[in-house]
């Protein structure tokens, strides 16, 4: 379930959504998966956050046509980075991968096209990802920013 809209629209009756833009597969996980959720509120731009979701204990939907009228158990989430905190001008991030490893540690990277608009960038984020046993769960720790966009190129046009 996404978060709520992160903030307000300027002004109150402006374009404003929340909601999954990506997941992505953990390696060596049956249950775990990364989610990034992006909040857009016009004239404040964009809230993203970075999520470990655990599908362990979640109803298995595949097949159900409507959940209405149902009981079921929902996947749980688990906050890993809210990309605000960086210090980073963020824009439209939609993608997320698994990149190469460096100095022996997995990276992530995440990434926004710039949709062909002057007013957006193409931006790429790369994090180190350090894994981290805990007793319950599999956390992942986002070790250090190992790049903080390796590519931010404006649309010249």
């Amino acid at each position: 379930m996404s978060d709520a809209v992160s903030a307000a629209p300027q002004p109150g009756s402006g374009f404003a959504t929340n909601g999954l833009v990506e997941l992505l597969h953990v390696p060596g996980s049956d249950d775990l998966l990364l989610a990034v959720e992006r909040s857009f509120s016009e004239g404040v731009g964009n809230s993203i956050k970075l999520y470990l979701a655990h599908l362990d204990g979640a109803t298995d939907v595949l097949g159900i046509d409507s959940l209405q009228g149902r009981s079921y158990a929902s996947v749980q989430k688990e906050l890993l980075l809210d990309l605000g905190s960086l210090g980073v001008a963020l824009d439209n991030i939609e993608g997320l991968t698994w990149g190469p490893s460096i100095n022996g540690r997995q990276t992530l990277v995440l990434v926004a096209d710039n949709n062909f608009a002057s007013t957006q960038v193409t931006q790429f984020l790369a994090f180190e990802v350090t894994p981290v046993p805990e007793p319950e769960t599999y956390a992942l720790t986002l070790a250090g920013l190992a790049a903080v966009a390796l590519a931010t190129r404006r649309r010249r046009g």
